[in-house]
């Protein structure tokens, strides 16, 4: 059926907006356009199954998008996109088993609600490229990913809000020095456990710049946190362990903490051995 135009009566002024539906892989959602899943999309092994022009939105509508070593949703760059799950009752969408499950070329800025994101190389990736991933972000809502054999999430820019990144073999959440994460309600477990892990370390979380309430990082068979600069709330970081010792935080300047529980911290380089004295173990380390 390809793509097939339909009407809904809008909400704004009573007129009509017009939306798109896909039953079909390969599709490219023009931009200003809504499309919703009709059916799960399974697709060819390396193909990209729908992309985004300029703020296109992409309801999945509680289906599940799964391409085998592609993408699942490609936005084009400078361009505002969307992806909701949209199941009936709340239920989320799903993209699994990609390449990248959401791919954000240079500048793109990517608004996730309601979507499982499983068992892909890497979750949610911003094109590497003139520093695209330092200039894409990306605005978590609601969104559980797990299963990324490399990283988790990959973005210069992140806001979340009531995410998981749980499970994934490789990074949790990692863009490098110039990245900043900013969250609430945010759980990051049981990640890094891959033999690469093992060789390089990995982290749960690794940015440049953090600021976070409500955070819970746990289980990370790396570091818990690597960061240039933390401003924690209302948070715990405990039992991250890099080659069997805890590393809780690991953190370049002294991290500015308010009722956060932790049990390891320490600086960068030449003060890598040197705790903050943040943590519960700071003082017998």
């Amino acid at each position: 059926m390809g793509l097939a135009v339909i009407f809904v009566v809008g909400v704004f002024g009573g007129v009509a907006a017009a939306g798109i539906n896909i039953d079909t892989c390969g599709q490219m959602i023009p931009d200003k356009e809504v499309a919703v899943l009709t059916t799960d999309l399974h697709c060819a092994a390396g193909s990209t199954a729908v992309k985004l022009g300029s703020g296109a939105t992409l309801n999945l509508n509680g289906h599940t998008i799964d391409v085998p070593d592609g993408w699942g949703v490609w936005c084009l760059p400078a361009t505002r996109c969307s992806v909701v799950g949209g199941g009936t009752g709340g239920a989320f969408g799903e993209i699994r088993g990609a390449e990248t499950g959401v791919y954000l070329q240079s500048r793109a800025r990517a608004s996730i609600n309601s979507v499982v994101i499983r068992d892909c190389v890497t979750g949610v990736e911003a094109e590497d490229w003139r520093a695209g991933r330092v200039g894409a972000s990306a605005e978590l809502i609601n969104v559980r990913i797990t299963g990324s054999t490399g990283t988790g999430v990959r973005v210069g820019r992140v806001k979340g809000e009531n995410v998981i990144v749980t499970d994934n073999p490789g990074n949790g959440i990692a863009a490098g020095s110039t990245s900043c994460l900013e969250a609430e309600s945010l759980t990051v477990t049981r990640n890094a456990t891959s033999a690469t892990c093992d060789v390089v370390g990995c982290s749960g979380i690794d940015v440049g710049d953090l600021n976070a309430r409500g955070l819970y990082v746990s289980d990370n068979a790396g570091l818990g946190i690597h960061a240039l600069t933390a401003r924690l709330r209302s948070s715990a970081v405990v039992e991250n362990r890099r080659a069997g010792a805890l590393r809780s935080l690991v953190i370049s300047e002294a991290p500015n903490v308010r009722n956060v529980a932790c049990d390891a911290s320490f600086g960068w380089g030449s003060q890598s051995s040197v705790p903050w004295g943040v943590c519960s173990l700071d003082g017998s380390n």
